[in-house]
């Protein structure tokens, strides 16, 4: 892991929580926490896959490849979309609302 910038911290730091909040959830009885913990590994999953994708489009830039960047920078794209509807479910289920759509949580 030598010469991990910051955006890889954030990448790894975010799938370290999604992998510790996957295991919690495992072993978790059905609920409104459960729910919560699912919303908020899904929101970290999403950091995850941005971090990756910003990583990718920036080397796409130095690179000079244009095909890279337009690709990447669409996922990356999406990802973040991603994160902005499982944040806004998240905080959602922290208030005590339904968690998204249905209430089965972020896993359904």
């Amino acid at each position: 892991m030598a010469g991990l910038g910051p955006i890889g911290l954030v990448g790894f730091g975010a799938l370290g929580v999604v992998v510790l909040l996957w295991l919690v959830i495992s072993f978790s009885d059905p609920g409104r926490g459960r729910s919560l913990l699912e919303w908020l590994a899904a929101t970290h999953l999403y950091v995850a896959l941005g971090a990756l994708f910003y990583k990718l489009v920036l080397d796409a830039w130095a690179d000079g490849s244009l095909v890279g960047q337009i690709g990447f920078g669409f996922l990356l794209l999406v990802f973040a979309l991603g994160f902005c509807v499982s944040l806004v479910n998240t905080l959602r289920a922290l208030g005590g609302g339904a968690g998204g759509v249905g209430s089965d949580g972020a896993a359904h």
